[in-house]
């Protein structure tokens, strides 16, 4: 199980963290604290965490060191539009004239803090001197750690925070985190760094005096965090360590702020030892940058800020052996290509001079062969579209209504270029309800009827209402290859409804009108439910209520429909009216019951 070591020093004290890792899971073994005196120096200081190290048995960990806000140089910089790729060296250019002292060799990293639509953004720069890191190296060397990482402490911390869900989005929070003679003051909105300072505390026991001198420092942040964030203000306060420890400077807080004040113990949620947890440090805050580094390395999660890691602009992957590797391949398939190509092609030639000569020996009996692939193609779409007629038309005489009730003056058949044919019936019936029968009676077998408008004829003293219907019939079906003629086994009879009948079998007055739409006042008759919308056969009503026909006297007419029966929107340039109505037949969607044209007798 590897072991990580946190640790961080100044002049008082050193504080340090052990962990185990398991995968993503952190183990806190140990929290300690190393005394240490100004005097001493910096080989002298790492020899002191050498010994406190080597008393618990640890050795050669992987290390993570934090660093204070007091001992960098930091700076809020305004990038124009580039790619990600290019903003490293965009910042380091912005850097040199933006920090007061910044060489080609301080090491230098960056975090963006928000960019707009434009592609601009900000960030925030940090850089360390190259003398602060030699010194680090010094101490690291002598404690015989190796460092990993270098990382920007008010940034670890605040890691702990998001984690704890205290600062979440759209809230603006000020952390303070005190540390031995400092206190970092960070500002967090939507849960990242915007804002920090490191302060000095007065090293006295007096806890009002501390509180008051922090209490300054916490306004003078509050304010410069508004300027640098515009619209947005410090909601809460949050105080890393225990409520204990800082009860008085919670009191002066919250009365002088008018501000709510929570604190954040960095060891909950943490997985603990036993020994860690008999005993606890006395300030549990101070260790929150280094819990925070640990869980940010366990977790694979990248550092805000890591002087030893700066972001850098990519380095372009080193394709040299895979070039030369698969040069040499091309090389050796090329040859073996060309060898095996002229033998091939040798070959080919001669295979093409054969398949020629057998082409051409082929082709008379490929022009016989076409000539009767296309004469099949005509018989198999004369099979395609056939209607035994014979058959349709005695199916029709035993479905329709018997003599007695239904005349049929006109009936044609017709076929069409495609499957299926068309039959028309017209002819006189007694009554408007009479022709919903005969249509009901020609739907046998699927067949889609299309009835026009049902005239009456004031001429004739009976049946003397006009139909016109078209019945679109399915052709025969066909087994291999042959006709088979349609199947009407399992047709049921189509009988109309009996609903408006009356015991007699005469049709009841009232449902009369309600079925033809009569008005007894003036003898008008419509079949209201099925009138045809502006855009269907709407026919206009011929003038003086008749029918604008030539009929010879006293006989029944020829079979034409007067003139505004026909449905508009035929195309005049149509040369063949039936084809015309043929198709406009079977594109319909719904099926339209009789339609009677109102007319008044005399």
């Amino acid at each position: 199980m590897p072991r990580m070591l946190a640790i961080e020093w100044d002049d008082h004290e050193a504080r340090a963290a052990v962990a185990n890792l398991r995968g993503s899971d952190v183990q806190i073994e140990h929290a300690l604290s190393i005394p240490l005196t100004e005097e001493l120096s910096d080989r002298e200081v790492g020899q002191k965490v050498a010994e406190a190290l080597a008393e618990l048995g640890i050795s050669k960990p992987e290390t993570l060191v934090g660093l204070g806000r007091a001992n960098i140089e930091l700076r809020v910089l305004t990038l124009p539009p580039a790619p990600p790729e290019d903003r490293p060296d965009l910042v380091r250019f912005q850097a040199q004239s933006s920090f007061t002292t910044l060489g080609p060799d301080w090491p230098l990293d960056y975090v963006e803090l928000e960019s707009d639509e434009s592609g601009s953004a900000k960030a925030l720069a940090a850089a360390i001197s190259p003398d602060l890191l030699t010194k680090i190296r010094e101490v690291t060397a002598a404690a015989e750690l190796d460092p990993q990482r270098l990382v920007l402490r008010p940034f670890a911390a605040a890691s702990i925070l998001r984690r704890a869900g205290a600062a979440p989005s759209g809230q603006c929070v000020l952390m303070i985190d005190v540390v031995g003679d400092d206190a970092d003051l960070t500002v967090l909105a939507d849960g990242h760094v915007a804002f920090m300072r490191t302060v000095r505390v007065p090293q006295t026991e007096d806890g009002a005096v501390r509180a008051k001198s922090l209490l300054g420092e916490i306004r003078r942040t509050i304010v410069a965090a508004h300027n640098q964030m515009g619209d947005r203000r410090v909601e809460k306060i949050v105080v890393c360590g225990v409520e204990a420890a800082h009860e008085q400077f919670k009191r002066v807080a919250e009365d002088a702020l008018q501000q709510p004040v929570s604190f954040l113990n960095p060891f909950d949620g943490v997985s603990l030892s036993r020994s860690l947890k008999q005993a606890m440090p006395a300030e549990p805050g101070r260790f929150a940058p280094l819990l925070g580094m640990l869980r940010d390395e366990a977790e694979d999660a990248a550092h805000a800020v890591d002087f030893l890691n700066p972001k850098r602009r990519p380095e372009p992957p080193s394709r040299r052996n895979q070039n030369v590797a698969m040069g040499a391949v091309a090389a050796s398939v090329a040859l073996i290509l060309l060898a095996a190509g002229w033998l091939y092609k040798g070959m080919l030639d001669s295979r093409i001079e054969e398949l020629t000569t057998a082409s051409n020996d082929k082709d008379t009996a490929v022009q016989k062969a076409n000539s009767l692939v296309t004469h099949s193609a005509s018989l198999k779409n004369f099979d395609r579209r056939d209607v035994t007629w014979l058959d349709e038309i005695a199916k029709m005489a035993g479905e329709i209504p018997p003599a007695e009730e239904v005349i049929i003056n006109d009936f044609s058949l017709t076929t069409y270029n495609g499957p299926g044919a068309r039959m028309t019936l017209k002819g006189y019936v007694e009554e408007p309800a009479m022709v919903r029968k005969l249509e009901s009676s020609l739907r046998y077998n699927n067949n889609v009827v299309n009835g026009k408008r049902a005239i009456n004829d004031p001429n004739r003293d009976e049946y003397d209402w006009l139909f016109d219907v078209t019945v679109i019939v399915e052709p025969d079906k066909l087994g291999r290859g042959r006709p088979l003629g349609r199947d009407y086994s399992g047709d049921g009879d189509a009988t109309p409804s009996a609903a408006n009948t009356t015991a007699d079998g005469e049709q009841d007055s009232t449902d009369q009108f309600e079925d033809a739409d009569v008005d007894p006042d003036d003898g008008n008759v419509g079949d209201a439910d099925n009138r045809p919308d502006d855009g269907g056969e709407s026919g206009n009503e011929p003038d003086g209520n008749e029918p604008d026909g030539n009929e010879p006297d006293g006989n029944e007419p020829d079979g034409d429909e007067p003139e505004g029966s026909e449905p508009e929107g035929d195309d005049p340039d149509n040369d063949d009216p039936d084809e015309a109505e043929t198709k406009k037949d079977r594109s319909a969607d719904v099926e339209r019951g009789p339609v009677t044209q109102p007319v008044s007798r005399r």
